[in-house]
């Protein structure tokens, strides 16, 4: 459809100050000749209607179709048997009422991926980016509104409507980890602050506890719901102890997946203990001590055997070490107290008796680590 507008060729202000100016001279022109100027007025007007520069447009004009973006959420929560047949039956619903406004809106359906925790409105944020904001019009997110962001991240060009599944009468109880500790001293204890939340009114005042560590129980509790508890747990042995939290399920609550808690405490020795013996002469003895002894926290015990029982060598055993090796104390009596056993170009040759052998690999089983090195 053609229409006119005006592309002024002088800022306005201009114009109109021209125009008065122009409308005072028509003015006094006819009051000294004594009729009026039609030729002057005529010029003016010709002037001005070229100053105001009419322009004829035609415009063809398309309207396009508002956009609906109805999100589902597909989380953990969500698979609940409940919750999913809701969320099923609202989206079977929303396409059927959506269908016959196909001429007039345009449905974009999205689903919230299935990652851990349910960040809504920084994901809707995302999918916000792959639609036009000026062409929105609202927005539905189908969800049982467990967010674990808030709103205040995003900015929302269109209405939000939430379509809410679950019981509204329905009541939960799950475990929360405050504050786990990332490794802790072996022989000593760690603390952990933990509590339990009712959410929906579980008519509960004591919760009973149970914690384990690497499937064995290691205490059992009760806490009230709502307010935070600590328990030392005692670290056993060095590496990593698998350490499990957990409460019974109340009857009739909607799940019991979130009513236990696993993390990983590393063990670590304050001082490690070190015994490193050594056989056949080498260079590398000097290098095992110097690293071993290097570090203050290492407690280093360092023996060597000069030869073994097929040697040739006919030197008195007295004249070969200040000190003769203790066998006996070393792999029987005082092997408990080592950390780490290192035999370094060690060959057996019958040296150790198979019941010292025994005791090294059931210590070994138990807690310590064992390094042998024989390549050159």
């Amino acid at each position: 459809m053609p229409s006119v507008i005006f592309a002024p060729l002088l800022p306005l202000p201009w114009l109109a100050a021209a125009g008065v100016l122009s409308v005072a001279l028509l003015g006094f022109s006819a009051y000294r000749r004594r009729r009026a100027p039609v030729n002057e007025a005529a010029v003016l007007a010709a002037l001005a209607l070229v100053l105001a520069h009419p322009q004829k447009i035609t415009e063809t004009r398309i309207p396009e179709k508002d956009q609906v973006l109805v999100i589902t959420d597909g989380s953990a929560s969500q698979t609940l048997e409940e919750r999913r047949i809701q969320t099923e039956q609202a989206d079977t619903a929303l396409h059927a009422a959506l269908r016959p406004l196909a001429s007039e809106i345009e449905t974009v359906f999205r689903q919230l991926p299935a990652e851990e925790g349910t960040p809504v409105f920084s994901t809707l944020q995302k999918m916000l980016e792959e639609v036009d904001a000026s062409r929105l019009s609202a927005v539905l997110l189908i969800t049982d509104g467990q967010a674990t962001d808030g709103p205040s991240e995003i900015s929302l060009p269109a209405p939000l409507h939430v379509l809410l599944t679950g019981n509204q009468a329905g009541f939960d109880r799950r475990l929360e980890v405050k504050q786990a500790p990332v490794y802790g001293i072996v022989g000593k204890t760690a603390p952990v602050t933990f509590r339990v939340m009712d959410d929906g009114g579980v008519p509960a005042k004591e919760a009973a506890i149970t914690l384990t560590a690497d499937g064995e129980t290691i205490a059992s509790l009760n806490v009230t719901p709502g307010k935070q508890a600590t328990f030392e747990i005692p670290i056993r042995h060095a590496g990593d102890m698998t350490v499990m939290i957990s409460t019974p399920g109340v009857g009739g609550e909607v799940t019991e997946r979130n009513n236990r808690q696993a993390f990983t405490v590393r063990g670590v020795r304050e001082r490690l203990r070190v015994l490193l013996v050594s056989g056949e002469a080498n260079i590398g003895q000097r290098t095992w001590r110097n690293i071993l002894k290097s570090d203050p926290a290492v407690d280093l015990v360092h023996f060597t055997i000069l030869r073994n029982p097929q040697s040739v060598d006919r030197t008195p055993p007295s004249e070969m070490s200040l000190i003769p090796f203790p066998v006996e104390d070393l792999f029987s009596k005082k092997l408990d107290g080592f950390d780490l056993i290192v035999f370094d170009h060690f060959g057996q040759n019958g040296l150790l008796p198979s019941r010292y052998l025994e005791n090294i690999a059931k210590h070994v089983r138990k807690k310590a680590g064992l390094l042998y090195v024989s390549a050159p």
